[in-house]
């Protein structure tokens, strides 16, 4: 059911998943002084982190009969994604295998993990509402 908000919400997770795959997560200069920028495809961890967010948006989209198990399955995005973003942001040394004295830039994409965040939270609270309204409607229609 594409027509609900939470299911555009989660749709977006997924396009923001696969905008990360072409945008830099991080910049650094290498050996040489050159300039090199990190994209989730660069990087395996971070790209199967990426591609198990969009598994999770996809697997939420299509569990509109559920709602509940849905709005956990969204929460669990929610909660994959923000540690996604703690790995990007905090230890992108570590996870690039970089020495330490490398200077590390933040790029935008870095960033969309906190937007898959948003709209993983946001699914999850209209789901609960719509959820809240079908059961006010199912005791409103018993009395």
């Amino acid at each position: 059911m594409i027509q609900r908000i939470q299911s555009i919400f989660l749709v977006a997770v997924i396009g923001i998943g696969i905008a990360l795959f072409f945008t830099p997560l991080y910049s650094y200069s290498d050996a040489q002084a050159k300039q090199v920028a990190e994209t989730a495809l660069n990087r395996s961890g971070f790209m199967a982190l990426t591609a198990l967010l969009m598994l999770v948006a996809a697997v939420a989209l299509f569990m509109y009969n559920r709602r509940i198990l849905q709005s956990k399955i969204a929460l669990a995005g929610g909660v994959l994604s923000v540690l996604t973003f703690v790995l990007v942001f905090i230890f992108p040394k570590e996870m690039a295998d970089l020495p330490e004295t490398t200077r590390i830039k933040t790029e935008i994409g870095t960033w969309f993990y906190l937007a898959m965040d948003f709209f993983f939270v946001a699914s999850f609270i209209f789901i609960r509402k719509d959820e809240k309204l079908l059961l006010l409607l199912c005791r409103s229609t018993l009395i």
